[in-house]
This record gives C-alpha cells, structure tokens and sequence, in this order.
C-alpha cells in the first residue's frame, strides 16, 4: 500500500474491528457483513502500522492527525493564496441560494470544521488556512470558480448542483480542487479534480439496488425514479435507471416535480395509483421533506423507497419526524449513529458540534474527507522538499490510490478515479437512522457489503435525456 493511503482498521469498545481492507470480499449474495478474505496489510497515512492503537499527540480516530506545526510560515511563494505562512482555501456551495435556502449545507460545515481543527492543531505544516466561501447560488458556479481562480490557492470540499458552469474556467486558470462531491458529467471528469469517495459518470454503484432486488423481487417491474426538474436531475436520474436496467429493474414513465413544488400530493397520488414499488428521489431533503408529508397523509409508503446519499442528513429527521419513518439511504460511509464503534466517525461527529455547531450528515463527511486528502497531498510535498504549487499537489493526488478518510468511509481510488465497492443500507425506524444491512459488525466482521460486480459501466453519451427502457451500456 502506498504510505499516503489513508487506510486504517477501527477498533471496536470490545475488540479490534477490521472496518476497511484494500480487498472486500463479495458479501452482497451471503447476506453477512463478514469477508471470506483476509484483511490486506493496513498502513497509516505516514507509513506505521495503524494495528497498535492511538500514537502519542493529536489524532483523527487511530491516525496521527495530519496537521500541525511545521516551517511552512517561513517560506515565501509567488504561488496564489499563499502569503504570510496563510493558505487561502475556497469552498464553493449553494446554501446561500435564494431559490432552495440552506440547500446541501453540510459540504460548508464539513470543511468548516476541518479548517478550523487543522489550524487548531498549527495548519497545514505551519502553514495557517484561511477559508473564503464563494455563494454559487445554484445557478453563478461559473462566477464563484472565476473569483476563487484569482484568489486562493485551492478550492477543498465543494459542491454546486450546477458546478458543470465552472469545470472549464478551473482548469484554465491552474486551480487544483478536491471537491466534496461532483455532480455533473463534466465536472466529474475535469482534469485538475479529485474527490474522496469518485463518482464518475462512466461506472454506476448497484449493490443496494442488487441487494433490494433479492429481499424484495416484488419490486422489479414497478419502479419509478422522481426528481426536481433540473439538469442534474435529468442526469442523475439517467444514470440510475441506466444502470439498473440493466440488474434487473423495469421502471416506469418518469416523473418531475418542479422547483418548489407546490403540490406533492398529486404526485404521490399518481404513484400510489401506479402501483409503484421501487421508488427513488433526486432533489433536496427540503423538497425530500415535503414529499413525506405529502406520503404520510395518504398513508402510503413503496415496497422500498430508496434515496440517494444527500439524505443520510440529521436535519431530514429533524424537519420530517415520523414521516421519514421506513425510507432506505445508501451511504458509503461509516454510520454516524454507531460511532462507538469508529474513532474517527466519533471525532468527525464531535468536530461538527464543536468547531462549527453542526449535526452530522453525509455530505459534511464528504467534505471532511476531502479536506484529509488535500492535506495528505500537501505534506507529501512538504516531505520531499519540493516546492508548494498548484500542481505539485494535483500530482501527489493522482498517486493516492488507497483512500478511506482516516476511517469515515470505504476504500476507494480517488487517483484513478475508482467508486467503492462497499455500502451500506441504512433505513428509518422510530425516527432514527437504523443499520438495515450489512448486519451490524461484531468481532472479525468489517461492516460494510462490498461487491466489485455491483459497478455497472453506463454509456455517458446516451444519457440525454434518457428514458426507461432504452437500457445505456
């Protein structure tokens, strides 16, 4: 493994908990969070065995942190955003629009408390992080990329619904970005980009939808997948019904809502009628919201209403009570609900609270990890000697091949780029996110289903505005 990995094993209270490994066995068909494989040799992000505990001084979970003091106050730069021993770091959102207020907030929070806990500890090798946020209210991403080129040195943990309007201004005016998370095509596969837990366009994640399709064959022919009317919608949706169709999945006529839509009844009485199983949802968890209650009155609820990972939020629950009660989230990352068992899920969730007064959610865990991965880039240039640039540090990003956040997530590539192959299923009981499966871990187990055959290739140039039963791939 490569010594910048950012691979570790979580220790559970009662035994040491083997919670990723470079090699998942296919446990999707078997129904048990436990591998048939030996676990791979883990490496710490500075090359020491991470099986012998906590290290002296600060850590994030069971690693030495990756910030702290160092001599990089004292070097000079002509490099943008580095002045004075100060990193200037951007971050791009939406949750100042005016169209969805608050909208994916959780990408700000989770390089807010990153920036703050890293200069907390001395910054990034002396060097300070000054964090400038740029407002791309949904629809100005091209604006914001264009004033962040100018001004800082990189941008870390962004994420705009509409970030395709300034992929190609990133790449021309040298910025480097690890994002939160891509959501368009044309940002996915931007040169200059990489992201903690990749997503790209050409390779879609199926093991949940394998897995449903198992417990439940009754849904296979009555699926429907329901999105705000947007582009990234459109998009999002395509490769979804793409890659399932091609698992086994029949989905119906699509179905849109607008932007603020008003009358969600309608739209969940014209499901109810359809006879709808399978149920899948691309919007904001506001709009997620007011889905639910729209549901709860009719007193309906799918087979399996299964919703992408923005939801895994602790301000759905908040907004949506007993509504949201027997949804599903896939997730990629460590359950926040079962940080006992995780150190570095327990730090990230103290951190929200602490640096930045923020509950846990997904997308702040994203955010998070990027923050690790650019950090993990710096101090390998930081330890060669080399200079600080731009591009020096999009060099060291495409060599971290092995990558789980310290701990938060699952292994993925993010210098290829590859997705994980690991998930699990989470599903609202009593008003709480709840383990549905893998079964929670015990001694020996890793807790996460991971099956490499679960990522279905889909044919990008046919997605355009795609429709059930033209199978992409």
């Amino acid at each position: 493994m490569s010594r910048r990995s950012g691979v570790v094993r979580v220790a559970s209270v009662a035994a040491a908990l083997a919670l990723v490994t470079a090699a998942c066995g296919s446990r999707a068909e078997e129904g048990s969070g436990s591998s048939d494989l030996d676990p791979a040799p883990t490496t710490t992000a500075a090359g020491g065995d991470s099986g012998g505990g906590p290290t002296d001084g600060p850590t994030f979970g069971e690693l030495p942190a990756p910030c702290g003091p160092g001599d990089g106050s004292e070097l000079d730069s002509d490099e943008t955003g580095l002045v004075d021993g100060v990193m200037k770091i951007g971050v791009i959102t939406d949750r100042k629009s005016t169209f969805v207020p608050g909208i994916n907030e959780g990408v700000y929070y989770g390089t807010a408390a990153w920036a703050s806990w890293c200069n907390d500890l001395g910054g990034i090798g002396g060097r300070q992080i000054e964090l400038v946020e740029y407002d791309a209210n949904i629809f100005s991403y091209r604006d914001a990329a264009l004033a962040a080129c100018d001004e800082v040195f990189a941008l870390v943990g962004s994420m705009g619904i509409q970030d395709n309007l300034g992929a190609q201004e990133i790449i021309d005016c040298g910025l480097v970005e690890v994002a939160a998370s891509t959501v368009n095509s044309k940002k996915t596969g931007a040169d200059r980009v990489h992201e903690p837990l990749p997503n790209p366009a050409a390779t879609y994640p199926s093991g949940a939808g394998r897995y449903f399709l198992e417990q439940f064959p009754e849904i296979a022919d009555d699926a429907v997948y329901v999105i705000t009317d947007v582009p990234i919608g459109h998009y999002q949706r395509s490769r979804h019904i793409a890659a399932y169709e091609q698992i086994g999945y029949e989905f119906k006529p699509n179905v849109n809502a607008q932007i603020n839509e008003d009358n969600w009844r309608a739209i969940v009485l014209e499901l109810q009628r359809s006879g709808v199983e399978y149920l899948s949802l691309t919007t904001s968890i506001e709009e997620g919201r007011n889905m639910l209650k729209a549901m709860a009155d009719q007193g309906w609820m799918p087979t399996v209403f299964d919703l992408e990972a923005n939801f895994y939020d602790s301000r759905l629950l908040e907004m949506a009570g007993d509504d949201a009660d027997g949804i599903y989230v896939r997730t990629t990352a460590w359950p926040f609900e079962e940080a006992d068992l995780n150190p570095a899920t327990a730090d990230l969730v103290r951190l929200l609270e602490d640096e930045v007064d923020s509950g846990p959610s997904l997308l702040a865990m994203h955010a998070f990890s990027a923050g690790l991965l650019f950090t993990t880039a710096v101090n390998a240039l930081d330890e060669s000697g080399a200079e600080l640039t731009r591009d020096g540090v999009l060099v060291e990003l495409a060599d971290i091949h092995e990558w789980n956040g310290y701990g938060l997530h699952g292994p993925t590539d993010p210098g290829t780029p590859v997705p994980s192959e690991c998930f699990i299923i989470l599903k609202v009981v009593d008003g709480a996110y709840t383990r549905y499966y893998p079964e929670k871990p015990t001694d020996g187990e890793d807790g996460y289903a991971c099956d490499p055959d679960a990522r279905v290739p889909i044919d990008v140039d046919e997605l355009v505005n795609y429709e059930p039963g033209a199978t992409a791939g």
